[in-house]
C-alpha cells in the first residue's frame, strides 16, 4: 500500500505550525526598537521581511523535487561535487544556526523567570539555562518516545500566546499613544533620508520567518509538488506576514513606552495577563528546545554519514534510540553560547550565518540547474533567474543588516565575540581543503597498496 500524499491544506498547516510560535515572541521587541519605536516602520519591516524571503524559498523548489534527499542544501552541494563548500555549509549550520537556536530558546526561558524573580545575578541564570537545556536533552536521551509524545502537546498550545494577545487587545486595547498618527510619523523623516534605518529591523525578522521553507522539505510526500509547493510557500508567507502584523498591532494597542525607551507590553492590562502570557511562553520555549534537539540532529548525522564528522556521531542512545552523541554535541555547543552571549548577540550570529548560507545555496542551485542532467526545471528561465537575482539582493541586504546588528551597541570588551565568529566561519574553508587533501592522499595510498598486492599476487601465480 502506497503512502498517502499530502495535499495543499496539510502542507500549509505544517508550515504555519513550524513557523508561527516562539520566534515572534523573541524578536518582536527588537524589531520595534530597531524601527526607532515607530509602529509604521515596524509594520514595513515585517512586510519587507516576508517579501524578501519568497525568492530564496521559491528557488529551493526545483532541486527539492529533482533530488529527493535528506540534508537539502548540504546534499545538493555534495551532488555538485562542491565537497569543501558542503563541509563549510554543514559546519556553519551546526555551529551558528542549530546550536544558536537551541541556546536562544534556553536563554529566553531564564530571561522570563529572571524578570519575575527580580534576581539579577547573570551567572546564576546562565547556569539555570544550561540546567534546563540538559534536563530536556536528557529526557530525550533516556525516555523512549518522549520527544514525539511531548510534541503533540506543544503543537496544540503553540498559537496560544498570539491568541491571548489578540483577546487582550480586544478587551483592553484602549491605548492610542502608539497607534496615533503622531506616533506613526515619528522618525519617518530619518527613515526616508537614510535607507539603512530599517535594514537591521528587516534582518531581525529573518528568525521569525524561519520555517516558511518547510514545504520544500516534504515535497517528496506532497501531491503534485510542482504546483502545490510554490503555492504553499506563497500562501504560507502571506498568512504568516498577516498574522505577525495583526499581532504587532494588537501588542501596540495595549502597550506604551517608558522613560527608558523600552516597550512595556502589558502596561494597560491587569497584572495576571503578563503572568499568564509568560507562563505559556515558557512552555513554548521548552517545546522549541525539544523540537530543535530532534530535528537539528538530522544534519549532524548526515555529516557523520558523509564523513564530515566522526562516525561516532551516528551512535544512538540504547534507552531512546535517539542520536546520543549528535545531541550531546549540539547541547555542548549551545552551552558555550549561553555562557558568553545574550539573545541579541545570538540573533545577530543566526542572521549572519543564514545570509551567507543562502548566498551559497542560490549559487549552488543555479549550477545544478545548468549542469545536472537529473535536474527538473519547473520555472521558465526568465522567472527562475528573476528569483535568483532577488535572492542575491535579499542576501546582500541581510548580510549588511547582520553586520549592523552585531556592531550596534556592542561594548568594547565584547568586540572579540563577532571577530571570533567571523574568523571561525572563514577558517572552516581551509580546514575543509586540508581534510579532503589528506583524505585523497589516503585513498590514493590505499589504491596503490591494492595495485601492489594484485601485482605481487600475479607474480606468485606466474612463478607457480
Amino acid at each position: 500500500m502506497k503512502n498517502k500524499k499530502m495535499g495543499f491544506w496539510t502542507v500549509i498547516a505544517m508550515t504555519l505550525t513550524a513557523t508561527i510560535g516562539t520566534s515572534i515572541i523573541l524578536t518582536y521587541g527588537s524589531v520595534f526598537a530597531l524601527s526607532q519605536n515607530n509602529p509604521l516602520l515596524m509594520i514595513f519591516a515585517w512586510i519587507i521581511g516576508g517579501i524578501i524571503i519568497l525568492p530564496e524559498t521559491f528557488i529551493m523548489v526545483e532541486p527539492t523535487i529533482s533530488f529527493k534527499e535528506n540534508g537539502t542544501a548540504y546534499s545538493w552541494l555534495r551532488r555538485a561535487n562542491w565537497k569543501v563548500m558542503a563541509f563549510w555549509l554543514g559546519w556553519v549550520l551546526m555551529l551558528f544556526v542549530s546550536a544558536v537556536a537551541i541556546a536562544t530558546a534556553s536563554l529566553a526561558i531564564t530571561n522570563i523567570i529572571k524578570e519575575f524573580s527580580g534576581y539579577e545575578n547573570e551567572y546564576v541564570w546562565k547556569f539555570v539555562s544550561i540546567l534546563i537545556l540538559f534536563t530536556i536533552g536528557g529526557s530525550q536521551i533516556f525516555i523512549r518516545n518522549f520527544s514525539y509524545n511531548s510534541q503533540i502537546v506543544f503543537l496544540v498550545i503553540k498559537s496560544l500566546p498570539i491568541l491571548f494577545i489578540l483577546i487582550l487587545a480586544l478587551v483592553y486595547g484602549v491605548n492610542d499613544d502608539l497607534l496615533s498618527s503622531n506616533a506613526m510619523k515619528q522618525n519617518l523623516k530619518d527613515a526616508y533620508i537614510g535607507g539603512s534605518l530599517l535594514i537591521p529591523a528587516i534582518t531581525m525578522t529573518m528568525f521569525s520567518y524561519s520555517g516558511t521553507e518547510i514545504p520544500t522539505y516534504v515535497a517528496a510526500d506532497t501531491k503534485d509538488p510542482e504546483k502545490t509547493t510554490p503555492r504553499v510557500i506563497f500562501a504560507g508567507v502571506i498568512i504568516v506576514t498577516v498574522v505577525y502584523i495583526v499581532y504587532a498591532v494588537a501588542i501596540l494597542s495595549i502597550s506604551n513606552i517608558g522613560d527608558n525607551k523600552i516597550l512595556n507590553v502589558f502596561a494597560n492590562t491587569p497584572k495576571w495577563a503578563k503572568i499568564v502570557f509568560n507562563s505559556i511562553a515558557i512552555i513554548l520555549f521548552i517545546g522549541a528546545i525539544n523540537s530543535y534537539l530532534v530535528y537539528q540532529t538530522v544534519l549532524v548525522k548526515k555529516m557523520a554519514e558523509e564523513k564530515d564528522l566522526s562516525k561516532h556521531f551516528l551512535k544512538n542512545s540504547k534507552f531512546s534510540d535517539k542520536p546520543l552523541n549528535s545531541m550531546l554535541l549540539l547541547m555542548l555547543l549551545a552551552t558555550v553560547y549561553i555562557i558568553f552571549n545574550d539573545i541579541r548577540d545570538l540573533l545577530g550570529y543566526f542572521s549572519l550565518a543564514v545570509s551567507a548560507l543562502k548566498t551559497l545555496m542560490t549559487t549552488n542551485v543555479i549550477y545544478l540547474r545548468i549542469k545536472d542532467k537529473e535536474y527538473k526545471k519547473i520555472y521558465k528561465d526568465w522567472l527562475f533567474y528573476t528569483f535568483a537575482a532577488f535572492s542575491y539582493l535579499a542576501c546582500i541586504l541581510t548580510l549588511v543588516g547582520s553586520f549592523m546588528l552585531l556592531l550596534m551597541g556592542i561594548k568594547t570588551e565584547d568586540i572579540w565575540k563577532p571577530i571570533v565568529m567571523i574568523l571561525i566561519v572563514i577558517l572552516i574553508i581551509p580546514v575543509g581543503f586540508l581534510k579532503f587533501h589528506i583524505q585523497k592522499k589516503l585513498e590514493n595510498k590505499k589504491l596503490q597498496q591494492v595495485e601492489n598486492d594484485n601485482k605481487n599476487q600475479k607474480e606468485v601465480t606466474n612463478n607457480k
